[in-house]
Order: C-alpha cells, then structure tokens, then sequence
C-alpha cells in the first residue's frame, strides 16, 4: 500500500512539472502588457549584458557557483526560479 501511494505521489509531482511552463505562461500572457511594452522590455533585455548571461545560463545550464562571475553570483540562489518564456 505504501509502495502505491508513494508512486501515486511522484507521478502528481510529475504531472505537475509538465503542468507548470502552461499554467506560467498562461499567467504571464494575461499581465497588463502591450505589444509595445513587450518589445521594449525584449530590446532592453538584448541590450543588458546581465540579462544576456543569465538567458545563456537558462539555456544551456549553470556554471557551478564558485565559476560565476561576481556580479552575476547575487543570481545563484535564484537560478531555480530564472527562467525564460517565449521571447521575454
């Protein structure tokens, strides 16, 4: 019985990571936005050498902590949570 509720229980924490990027993005299409606003923010983020590393970390993974820049190591503890979506 133990056996079954524990694969239970890991098959609803796996559902509930495939389920997460939809109900974000979701989220995030329905902020109060304009097209305009968006492409100023996506211009902003191209043009900010903090925000290109971190998109760079989310794609193709961190580095280990003590390998990071210093200005980028305030970002490390949050590295779980950074992500991107769709082109922002």
């Amino acid at each position: 019985m133990k056996l079954i509720a524990g694969v239970n229980e890991m098959k609803a924490k796996f559902d509930l990571k495939l389920e997460f990027p939809k109900l974000f993005t979701g989220i995030a299409k329905s902020l109060p936005a304009t097209d305009k606003r968006l492409s100023e923010i996506w211009q902003a983020q191209q043009e900010d050498e903090v925000c290109i590393q971190l998109i760079n970390f989310v794609q193709k993974g961190w580095p280990k902590k003590n390998a990071l820049p210093i200005h980028l190591s305030r970002y490390w503890e949050y590295r779980l949570s950074i992500s991107k979506m769709d082109y922002l």
